[in-house]
C-alpha cells in the first residue's frame, strides 16, 4: 500500500517592503503624489513583466540593504540623534529599488539595472544623511574591491557638506555596541581629515575611498567612479561633472552608479529643470529607460491653486512630515508665505515641489507669466495676422527672433500668441555656457535653439530665416533695434528678399515692412513710434489679462528671468542688460513683438444706438 508523503509546510513569504509600501502607494492607503504613485507602479510593473527585458527582482538584496542602516549607523542629529537609522518609508523605496533591481547582461552576468537615480524631494526629508550612508554602504558592503565612491555638487562647500555627514555616522555611537563604539574606533572606515574638515573616507578591508570630487576633477574624463551623489542638483548650470560621471560610469566593467538629489528646481535653473523634465518622462512611461530610478515628491498640479489651504495633501510633497519636519514648523512657514509673496516663492518651490520661477522676478506676480506659457507650433500661426521682432547679437552671443500673431475672442478683445526662435553660435559653446548660465548644447538637442557652426552667427543666415517665415506667415511688419539694422538689410539684399524702412509720411515700399523700436526708457508721442516703455506695458497688461499664450521655451524664461529694469525721472521703464543676471535677448523681443501687435490693433467694434 503506497503511502502518501505527509505534506511540507510551505516555507513562509519572503520579506519585500519595498514591494509592500509600493503596493501601499497604488492602493491609496499612503497619501502621494503623481510621481511616487507613477514610480510605485512602474515597480510592480516591472517585478511582473521586466523579465522579458532582462530585468530581475532580488528581494533578499533589498532587504540586506535596508536592514544595514540601522544595523552600523545611527541618526546624528536632531531630537532622535543616537537612535537607530531605520529608513522612513520613501528611503526604504529608494534604497531597496536602487540595490534589489539588476539587469542580465549578454553575458548572463546580473549587474545593477539602475546607472542613475533622480531623487527630488521637499527640503527637511532627510536627503543628506540618507545620501551619506547610502555612500558608506556603496563603498564598504557591496564586496567591491578598490570601489571609489564620490561626493559632488554646485559648489565644492556643498560637497563637503555630504562628506561631513559621512565622517558623523563614522564617528557616532554604533547601534548595540558598548558606549563609545563608533565604525571609526573599530577600524571599519578611516576618515581624513579633523573634525567638519573631513575630506576622504576610507575601508582598508576593501581598500575602496569616499572623497569630494571639485574643482578639475569633477570634468576630468579619466575618472572611472562606481559610485557618484551629487546633491543640490537644481543649483548646477555647467552639465559637464555629470556627463563626464556618466562617461566614466559606462566605463565600469562592474556597472556603477549616479545618484542625484535635489530640492524641486526653480524654472530659471535650466539644467535642474530639464533634467526633472526628463525624469518625469521615464517615470510615467512616457520616454521609456529602464536605466534611470526616478523619485518625486510634489503636490499634484490640481492641489496647487488651494495647497495653502489643504494640509492633507502637504505629504505629497514631504514624504516625512511629522517625523522629521515637525507639522508646527510647517505652518509657521505658511502664515510666513501669505503675507509675503518672495516667502510664498519660497515656500511653494522648496516645500511644496512647485517649479515656480526665479528667486528674483522683474514682474511683482511671476505666476502672471507661468500661466501664459504652453508649447505654440508654428501650425497655430497660419492664417494669423502677426508682427515680427528681431535682436541682432553683435557677432557671437545670442540673436533673438519673435513673432506674435493676434486672434480676437467673441468679445472683440485682441489675443496673442508669441512664439520666439533663437540662434547662437558653436564657437567657445563651452565657455559661454559657463559665462551667461544657459546650456545651450543642451537646448540645441532639445530644440529650442540653432546652433550656427562657426565663430559668429551671419546676418544672411537670420535674413533667410526670416525670409523663411514671412513665406509662410501673414506678417504685417517687422520691429527692429536700429543698432546694427544696416548689416541685417544689406543681408537681405545678398539673399534677394526685399525689405523697406518705414518712415512716418513717406511712401510705402516693397517687401517686408520694418519699423524702428527704441531700446531705452525715452517714450516718443510723436509719429506714434514704438518704444520700450510701451512695449513691456502692453506686455504686462496681456499677461495681467490672461490674453496671451507664450510659447514654453527655456530659453524665453531664463532671458525673461534675467531681465533687470530701469526707471526713469517721469517713471518710464526700460530693459538694463549692464544691469541683468544674464542674457535677456528673448525678453527683449517678447516685448518688442506685444508692443508692435498692440500699436497696431484695431479698436474693438462698439455696438451703435439701436431705438427699437
Amino acid at each position: 500500500m503506497n503511502r502518501r508523503a505527509p505534506r511540507q509546510p510551505e516555507p513562509p513569504p519572503q520579506p519585500d517592503r519595498t514591494s509592500d509600501f509600493a503596493r501601499a502607494i497604488v492602493n491609496g492607503e499612503i497619501v502621494a503624489g503623481e510621481f511616487v504613485i507613477a514610480a510605485c507602479q512602474r515597480h510592480l510593473n516591472d517585478i511582473k513583466a521586466g523579465r522579458e527585458r532582462g530585468l530581475i527582482w532580488r528581494p533578499d538584496k533589498a532587504e540586506a540593504m535596508i536592514d544595514a542602516y540601522p544595523a552600523y549607523f545611527t541618526i546624528t542629529d536632531g531630537p532622535k540623534a543616537g537612535a537607530a537609522f531605520d529608513l522612513l518609508d520613501w528611503m526604504l523605496f529608494c534604497s531597496g529599488s536602487l540595490f534589489g533591481w539588476f539587469r542580465l547582461g549578454s553575458d548572463d552576468v546580473e549587474r545593477p539595472r539602475f546607472k542613475a537615480a533622480w531623487i527630488e524631494t521637499a527640503k527637511g526629508q532627510g536627503k543628506s544623511p540618507w545620501m551619506a550612508s547610502t555612500a558608506l554602504l556603496c563603498m564598504a558592503g557591496l564586496g567591491r574591491q578598490r570601489a571609489q565612491a564620490f561626493a559632488f555638487g554646485p559648489k565644492e562647500d556643498q560637497a563637503r557638506i555630504m562628506m561631513r555627514d559621512a565622517a558623523a555616522a563614522v564617528r557616532s555611537q554604533m547601534p548595540q555596541e558598548e558606549e563609545g563604539v563608533t565604525l571609526e574606533s573599530k577600524g571599519v572606515f578611516v576618515v581624513r581629515g579633523l573634525g567638519d574638515n573631513a575630506w576622504k573616507i576610507e575601508h582598508p578591508r576593501t581598500r575602496s575611498t569616499f572623497r569630494v570630487l571639485t574643482g578639475k576633477g569633477a570634468k576630468d574624463s579619466g575618472i572611472r567612479p562606481d559610485f557618484a551623489f551629487g546633491d543640490e542638483i537644481h543649483e548646477i548650470v555647467d552639465p559637464a561633472s555629470i556627463d563626464m560621471i556618466l562617461a566614466g560610469i559606462a566605463k565600469n566593467s562592474h556597472g556603477g552608479m549616479l545618484i542625484l538629489c535635489t530640492n524641486t528646481p526653480a524654472l530659471t535653473q535650466a539644467l535642474g529643470t530639464s533634467m526633472s523634465d526628463t525624469a518625469q518622462r521615464i517615470v510615467t512611461g512616457e520616454t521609456p529607460d529602464d536605466s534611470w530610478f526616478v523619485w518625486i515628491t510634489r503636490v499634484d498640479v490640481a492641489d496647487r491653486k488651494t495647497v495653502l489651504d489643504t494640509p492633507a495633501v502637504w505629504p505629497k510633497a514631504m514624504p516625512a512630515l511629522g517625523i522629521t519636519y515637525p507639522w508646527d514648523n510647517i505652518h509657521a512657514e505658511v502664515a510666513s508665505a501669505r503675507t509675503n509673496p518672495a516667502n510664498l516663492a519660497r515656500l511653494l518651490r522648496l516645500f511644496m515641489g512647485v517649479p515656480t520661477g526665479a528667486v528674483e522676478f522683474w514682474m511683482d506676480d511671476p505666476e502672471m507669466f507661468e500661466r501664459a506659457l504652453r508649447p505654440v507650433s508654428i501650425e497655430e500661426l497660419i492664417g494669423l495676422r502677426g508682427w515680427l521682432a528681431l535682436d541682432l547679437s553683435s557677432k557671437h552671443d545670442l540673436t533673438s527672433l519673435t513673432g506674435t500673431f493676434e486672434w480676437f475672442d467673441a468679445e472683440g478683445r485682441q489675443n496673442l500668441l508669441s512664439k520666439n526662435w533663437y540662434w547662437t553660435c558653436s564657437a567657445n559653446l563651452e565657455k559661454r555656457s559657463r559665462q551667461d548660465r544657459m546650456p545651450y548644447d543642451k537646448w540645441a538637442a532639445e530644440g529650442f535653439i540653432t546652433v550656427v557652426e562657426g565663430d559668429a552667427i551671419t546676418k544672411d543666415y537670420i535674413a533667410a530665416a526670416v525670409a523663411d517665415l514671412c513665406a509662410q506667415l501673414d506678417i504685417d511688419f517687422m520691429a527692429y533695434d536700429v543698432a546694427d539694422s544696416h548689416n541685417f538689410i544689406e543681408a537681405c539684399e545678398r539673399i534677394d528678399f526685399p525689405v523697406w524702412k518705414y518712415k512716418p509720411g513717406e511712401p510705402q515700399g516693397r517687401g517686408l515692412k520694418l519699423v524702428p523700436h527704441s531700446q531705452g526708457t525715452r517714450r516718443s508721442f510723436e509719429g506714434k513710434q514704438l518704444c520700450m516703455p510701451e512695449s513691456i506695458a502692453a506686455l504686462e497688461d496681456h499677461l495681467r489679462l490672461t490674453t496671451t499664450i507664450i510659447d514654453d521655451n527655456p530659453v524665453t524664461y531664463a532671458c525673461v528671468s534675467n531681465v533687470s529694469l530701469k526707471i526713469d525721472a517721469t517713471s518710464n521703464r526700460g530693459f538694463d542688460k549692464q544691469r541683468s543676471r544674464g542674457r535677456i535677448d528673448g525678453a527683449v523681443t517678447l516685448a518688442m513683438g506685444h508692443g508692435a501687435a498692440t500699436f497696431s490693433a484695431k479698436p474693438a467694434k462698439r455696438p451703435g444706438i439701436v431705438i427699437l
